[in-house]
């Protein structure tokens, strides 16, 4: 003890240091009031006042001692005893841990229990007999303090020791992290741009982080989990990327290391670990305000919630700062961007960080005088109160949730109505399915939402058959302030509409108990599950069209879009074919798995578009549920790699999904291309932009010129059309420039001349000259993927101007409840404002009767496509898809419907079908904008004992039953013309587009079962049959005639196919280095020919014999302004496949096309 006793440093400076904790503690209860009174809904001039106290704690102890005339008197106590009588020893206060984060919102002080007092030597220590050495007095008091020195400088050297190896680790972390590049490298260069940097912050990819973070102290750079690309959308990543280069530009990297050392060196003092959360609670806010700049603060709130989920648990971070720290309460900091006022500003005012640092000079002058009053007064007390000290951790005025509150009544008669379900969401929400906070309302008809963030939101209700809106997704609106209640208007419920949907099997019709029934959008419950009856009762719908699919176990899918306008109770059915599932894992070259990629299915020959969609999880795994049997093909697309199309093919109906894992391959550097942009007279245009686009809207790179011209795109995307970039500069006419890429080193050099622009000035109208707003007005494709075209919209008044026009533009204008125009020709350059006058949109009307007795047929469906009678006259427009395929069914009383919205006096064909009748079609009908324009339709009843069956088997030449073969029943009437001629060619027959034909009155689909087995049943009497059969690599067929066929030989069909050909060539890439694509053409059929890895090799089976062409074609080739391109056939090579051998076809230079 005397020892220690020794190092005692003197009364003076332990009375220094007492004052400089004063002084710290002082300091940091003045920032709290002022941030309390004047910051309190301020983010920047938060971060200045944190920050100007962070320094003044730095520079406490150097201004106690600088200070002259210092007025502490010390008294040194006498030693009266060997071992005075010691009290229990309380520490100053809780011993903070530097593990977590400085965000600590809501954690109370954790008190340690106190040291236990010093024991008096044991008598027994003493050797008898011999007189002990009195030892010199020793002041207990002295061995106390320098035991707290030593503990002080124990847990400095800890903090220091913490520090250092932070930083040995984030230069490793700079080791094993990659520069992000690529096309993020525009956004990064955008997004300094945005916060005014000088130069483009340095950001990086990782694999150590599980969360965006900021490190390095002088060198910032901003680190991103390598999977954040690829679980978060374009705009969230913008959002971290503005956030976390904010934190680099204030350099609050640098900041971090301040505090770092002050948390070490004032490691016991709760103010200062106080401070330091307050600081990085106020650096957070406002680096939110710079990201909050650039995105609406709903959005953000979500970025934070997608990053909360990307990096959970969230790691230590006392070397660096993230944007999720551990301890942060992201409630109250999302509470904070969304309720109550709050300040925009992102950097403090001139005046106002003046005003800090003024009052933080008065503070450190007044160190001393606090320490004077602490040692003069009497303890326990100083000499008047201080002001409020903040506990530690404490949030500074979060949002406070709200509530919102109403009543449920009926519409009629205003009665409470009791158990309603009340939902509330987002009015920003675009989530499938809503996301929605539940109650139910009381016997009263009252309900309350508690704990409600601020924000804005939708509300209604559901109760039985009844709602309280009368459209989709409307809905009453209602805000929430911070702590606030909001009192919503009567949810008055009116009945609404109910759909019976049944679901059947489309083999032998029988009805399918716990098939799913979905909603595609809605905002009542999604999914319903059938009973027993194969039904399932949809309640509460609204009078508009509703989209309904429906899947079921060893089955496919179906999807029906069913019009319920005339308010009506009404019945669908949705028929369902033998199915099963697919599901895997989705791998790297190296065996990881691969989140975030997109798996799409689609029939090999893309008939009927998309049959399934999905991603693979954080393990890579997918499930895709309800495909139909036979040749399909799944897609894999995610960026960063290459799309991957695998065939499969599913053969029988299975619960279980068949499993089917996928390889993808990291997609390898384009090439680079460096463009120097003049104009006419050579002379460059600065700040020209080019951009190049591949065949995804999400394949884009962008670059812009400098002073000189010159601009750089780097890791290119071929597009459909090639490599190609589009260059536009105000004032200039844009152009599509072709190239060949060079190496990223030694970019190809691409000349790019620029036509002076031509201008145009107009004004959008309705009928009655009153200006339409909103309107589009494209030329060319608008500039969709790749398109030199453009687009504006009109404002207020109608009004649209463009200045980088072509020389001879093709215009469209459209407006939501008008008719498109298309092909339009517009003056240019003239002074004159041009007028284009808008049609109110159209649709085609009609009524479906019953042939026999003229009655309205209740339930039918309508299909339309494009009239086969068009005249040259007519207006041209697109159809949306899905008004083709599955078409629009209506349950109508009268028999009435009307399809649109489509372009006024365009002619359509209708189909019509029903149950139980044979379908009806009107080969043209114009659109037409009022009730006038009707088109009857009148449908013959089938008597259903005059149907009949057609089945067999598909066997292979050695009599084995081929299994999932694709076949097809067309039954069709009047003049047809020879079986591969145009309408009933292969191309129409495999793709589905065949069953628009107006000859058709039936097309039928199946595929065989594992024995080959396949049948059709309901077929019609009195029309021509043909059976038509490809895939499962045996020679594809055709059998016409079969409806002269006797009934038991129809359902007994036995399909003998011959053995099949296969074809193996190359192509010589040296004659034809630019192949565009190669396909095999003979006995009325396209079979595109995939090459191999090598770039020359192809192969196909599965082939019926005779004579067939190779045709190799060119890079496709750009024709006018409308999307339109041809493709050049550069080679053809003839060739006679024989059944059962395989043939090889050299595609060589004595090929070449002349």
């Amino acid at each position: 003890m005397t020892a220690l006793a020794r190092l005692y440093p003197g009364d003076s400076a332990l009375v220094v240091a007492a004052a400089v904790a004063l002084a710290a503690a002082f300091l940091v209860a003045t920032a709290a009031t002022a941030e309390r009174l004047f910051a309190r809904h301020r983010p920047a001039l938060r971060r200045t006042i944190w920050g100007a106290t962070l320094v003044g704690v730095v520079l406490a102890p150097a201004a106690a001692a600088v200070r002259p005339h210092w007025p502490w008197r010390v008294e040194v106590l006498p030693a009266a005893s060997v071992v005075p009588p010691t009290p229990a020893v309380q520490p100053a206060g809780p011993v903070a841990s530097l593990a977590g984060s400085a965000h600590a919102v809501g954690l109370p002080p954790v008190t340690p229990p106190p040291l236990e007092p010093l024991e008096p030597p044991a008598a027994d220590s003493f050797e008898p007999g011999v007189e002990p050495e009195q030892p010199p007095g020793v002041n207990v008091h002295h061995v106390l303090g320098i035991a707290a020195v030593v503990a002080w400088a124990a847990g400095v050297a800890m903090g220091v020791l913490r520090i250092l190896v932070g930083t040995w680790k984030l230069r490793g972390l700079r080791r094993r992290s990659a520069p992000l590049g690529g096309e993020w490298a525009e956004t990064v260069a955008d997004v300094g741009r945005s916060l005014g940097a000088t130069r483009t912050p340095d950001v990086r990819l990782s694999p150590d982080v599980r969360g965006p973070v900021a490190a390095g102290a002088l060198s910032p750079i901003v680190y991103l989990p390598n999977t954040l690309p690829d679980c978060c959308d374009a705009r969230q990543v913008r959002d971290v990327l503005l956030h976390e280069c904010a934190h680099v530009l204030r350099r609050d990297p640098l900041v971090r290391l301040v505090q770092r050392l002050a948390a070490a060196v004032y490691w016991p003092h709760p103010a200062v670990h106080a401070l330091n959360r307050r600081l990085d609670q106020a650096c957070e806010d406002a680096c939110d305000n710079a990201a909050l700049a650039g995105t609406d603060p709903i959005d953000y709130a979500e970025t934070l919630l997608t990053v909360a989920r990307l990096c959970y648990p969230t790691p230590h971070t006392h070397e660096y700062l993230t944007m999720i720290p551990k301890r942060t309460s992201l409630e109250a900091r999302v509470g904070r961007l969304l309720g109550g006022p709050r300040d925009p500003v992102t950097r403090t005012p001139t005046r106002q960080r003046a005003a800090v640092l003024a009052v933080l000079a008065v503070a450190m002058l007044a160190i001393p005088v606090v320490g004077r009053r602490a040692a003069e007064a009497a303890p326990p007390a100083p000499d008047g109160p201080l002001p409020a000290q903040p506990r530690p951790g404490e949030s500074v005025e979060p949002s406070k949730p709200g509530e919102v509150t109403g009543r449920v009544v009926g519409d009629a008669d205003g009665k409470p109505v009791a158990a309603a379900d009340v939902r509330l969401r987002a009015a920003d929400d675009t989530t499938v399915p809503y996301q929605t906070l539940r109650v139910a309302s009381g016997a009263d008809g009252r309900y309350v939402f508690r704990d409600v963030r601020p924000g804005t939101y939708r509300l209604w209700a559901l109760a039985g058959d009844t709602a309280s809106r009368d459209k989709m997704g409307r809905a009453e609106v209602v805000t929430v302030t911070s702590g606030g209640r909001a009192a919503a208007p009567d949810l008055r419920m009116r009945t609404g509409v109910g759909l019976r949907v049944r679901v059947t099997s489309a083999a032998d019709g029988r009805p399918l108990a716990g098939a799913r029934v979905r909603l595609t959008w809605t905002d009542t419950e999604r999914d319903h599950l059938t009973g027993t009856g194969g039904d399932a009762q949809l309640r509460a719908l609204t009078r508009e069209t509703w989209t309904v699919e429906a899947g079921a176990s060893r089955h496919g899918g179906a999807t029906l879009a069913v019009d319920l306008s005339d308010g009506r109770d009404a019945a669908v059915e949705l028929r369902l074919p033998p199915g099963s599932g697919i599901a895997g894992v989705v791998r790297g070259p190296d065996g990881t798995p691969v989140p975030g990629a997109g798996l799409s299915v689609f029939r090999a020959t893309h008939e009927g578009g998309q049959l399934a969609y999905t991603k693979s999880d954080a393990d890579g795994r997918y499930r895709l549920d309800y495909l139909p049997l036979g040749e399909l093909q799944l897609s894999v697309s995610k960026r960063g790699y290459v799309r991957e199309d695998k065939p499969f093919r599913l053969t029988a109906a299975a619960a279980d999904p068949v499993s089917l894992d996928v390889a993808v391959t990291p997609r390898p550097h384009g090439g680079s291309a460096r463009l120097t942009v003049t104009d006419a007279a050579g002379k460059p245009v600065p700040r020209a932009e080019a951009k190049n686009w591949g065949r995804s809207s999400d394949d884009v790179r962008t670059a812009t010129a400098g002073a000189e011209g010159v601009l750089v795109l780097d890791d290119v995307f071929e597009g459909l059309t090639g490599h190609e970039a589009v260059v536009r500069a105000k004032g200039f006419a844009s152009k599509v420039v072709r190239f060949k890429p060079g190496p990223k080193a030694t970019p190809a050099d691409v000349t790019v001349r620029l036509d002076p622009g031509h201008a145009v000035r107009g004004r959008v109208v309705d009928r009655a000259g009153k200006p339409v707003n909103d309107a589009v007005v494209r030329f060319g494709r608008g500039g969709f993927l790749g398109d030199a075209g453009g687009e504006e919209r009109t404002d207020q008044d109608g009004r649209f101007a463009f200045d980088s026009l072509p020389a001879d533009p093709t215009f469209s204008v459209s407006a939501r409840g008008y008719s498109e125009r298309n092909g339009q020709k517009l003056s240019l350059d003239g002074r004159e404002t041009t007028v284009v006058t808008l049609e109110p949109e159209a649709a085609v009307r009609g009524r479906v009767l019953d042939a026999g007795t003229g009655k309205p047929v209740a339930a039918f469906t309508v299909s339309l496509t494009f009239s086969p009678d068009r005249r040259k006259t007519d207006p041209t427009a697109g159809i949306l898809a899905r008004l083709t395929d599955p078409g629009q069914t209506f349950a109508a009383a009268d028999g009435r419907f009307a399809v649109g919205p489509l372009t006024a006096g365009m002619p359509f064909q209708v189909t019509v079908t029903a149950g139980g009748y044979r379908r009806g079609v009107v080969r043209r009908a114009e659109a037409g904008q009022g009730d006038g324009d009707e088109v009857e339709i009148r449908l013959k009843r089938e008597d259903p004992a005059a149907l009949f069956e057609v089945g067999g088997k598909v066997l292979d030449h050695t009599g084995r039953g081929v299994g999932g073969a694709e076949v097809r029943l067309i039954a069709s009437e009047g003049n047809r013309p020879r079986a591969d001629a145009f309408p009933f060619n292969w191309t129409m027959v495999e793709s589905g587009q065949v069953a628009q034909v107006a000859e058709v009155v039936q097309f039928q689909r199946t595929t065989t079962g594992p024995g080959g087995e396949f049948r059709f049943r309901g077929v019609p009497p009195g029309v021509e049959l043909e059976l038509v059969h490809w895939g499962a690599d045996v020679p594809p067929g055709r059998l016409r005639g079969l409806e002269k066929r006797a009934a038991g030989e129809r359902t007994t069909l036995e399909i003998r196919t011959p053995a099949a050909a296969t074809v193996i060539g190359t192509v010589d890439r040296t004659a034809y280095p630019d192949v565009g694509s190669v396909q095999l053409s003979g006995n009325d059929r396209f079979v595109p020919l995939k090459l191999a890895a090598d770039g020359k090799s192809f192969s196909a089976g599965g082939l019926a014999a005779g004579k067939y062409e190779v045709q190799v074609y060119g890079p496709p080739h750009r024709v006018g302004d409308r999307g339109s391109f041809t493709t050049p056939l550069i080679a053809r090579k003839s060739l006679t496949l024989t059944a059962g051998e395989a043939v090889r076809a050299e595609v060589g230079e004595a090929d070449r096309q002349k």
